[in-house]
């Protein structure tokens, strides 16, 4: 109980607006590398995948960009981590788990798609076709980039309104968090992004559904 409830609280701290054990609300977020508006929710589909949602902040801040390299180093190449763990060889490696990674507060011109690790962008399929919608930006509501390049930021745009997903889910972007969440799109766990081994733990506690 007591485990539990220090879970809470930290998911409370972290993104009160990701309550663990409810349904995670959808919010708009633009994709990094086109510009597209899309909702959260649509990038969940109930296809039996756990996702890693990683909130990332502000990366223009050097630790939120050390945290995020941190992270994308584990869970790329530590074979004591969950993907390499549950990852059947041979498969995409977004098989098992899928990690989507949103970006906030920086301009997404300010960004290089193709600048982070290959867990973020995998080589897909037959061909080994990168997979770039994995990545998304939130502005913070000061930033308003009003042109042809920024108009469906998460920001006012032209026709798709404001998504504020960082305030929606009040986290910090000079903080950041991992929020697990399970195929049927309700929170699991929230934690730091230095977490490493509680996001592992997390998983590793549901890794009969990984099996079967």
């Amino acid at each position: 109980i007591c485990k539990k409830s220090h879970a809470v609280e930290r998911a409370r701290r972290l993104a009160s607006g990701l309550p663990v054990g409810l349904r995670l609300k959808s919010h708009q977020v633009v994709s990094l590398a086109s510009a597209k508006p899309v909702h959260l929710g649509d990038m969940l589909p109930a296809d039996g995948r756990w996702r890693l949602m990683i909130f990332a902040g502000d990366i223009r801040v050097p630790i939120q960009r050390k945290r995020l390299d941190a992270l994308g180093s584990f869970l790329q190449c530590d074979s004591t981590g969950p993907i390499l763990k549950y990852t059947p060889a041979g498969d995409d490696i977004d098989s098992v788990i899928d990690c989507l990674v949103v970006l906030g507060g920086c301009p997404r011109m300010s960004i290089e798609p193709d600048d982070f690790y290959d867990i973020f962008r995998p080589r897909k399929g037959t061909h080994g076709y990168r997979d770039y919608q994995k990545m998304h930006v939130s502005l913070s509501p000061q930033q308003t980039y009003i042109n042809i390049s920024f108009r469906f930021l998460d920001d006012q745009s032209y026709h798709h309104g404001h998504g504020h997903v960082y305030e929606q889910y009040d986290i910090d972007p000079y903080i950041g968090c991992i929020a697990v969440v399970r195929p049927d799109q309700h929170v699991a766990f929230v934690t730091n992004l230095d977490d490493h081994s509680g996001m592992s733990t997390s998983l590793s506690s549901h890794h009969c559904h990984f099996c079967s």
